[in-house]
């Protein structure tokens, strides 16, 4: 018998559906909260509301299919800020976001090909 023993904490999980998007999309709201990769199209924003609540480690991958620049936002702003927080992401570029119970979606890192 083996024994598995967890620390508290959350683990990243990637959700399983696709979406695509050639327009403003927010997240858990203009599709559904099972999409775990967004991709983007034509010029837009994606939108990360913290007020769409996720389950603990809930992990989107948002990528850019379109020939510019667009953008990635949390609203409000992780850790409590009022305002929003905003990835710009170049084209065939992409973002992980992950949602936290306490403290909303956060962006867990990026890769920008420039």
């Amino acid at each position: 018998i083996f024994l598995i023993m967890a620390r508290k904490g959350i683990i990243p999980f990637v959700l399983s559906e696709t979406f695509s998007t050639a327009g403003a999309t927010k997240w858990g709201e203009d599709c559904n909260k099972d999409v775990g990769f967004v991709k983007m199209t034509a010029a837009h924003a994606v939108t990360f509301d913290s007020a769409v609540v996720g389950e603990p480690g809930d992990t989107v991958v948002v990528f850019n299919d379109h020939s510019g620049d667009v953008n990635v936002i949390i609203t409000p702003e992780p850790l409590s800020d009022a305002d929003a927080d905003t990835h710009t992401l170049p084209t065939k570029s992409y973002v992980t976001v992950m949602y936290h119970p306490d403290n909303g979606w956060l962006f867990m890192g990026a890769t920008d090909v420039t």
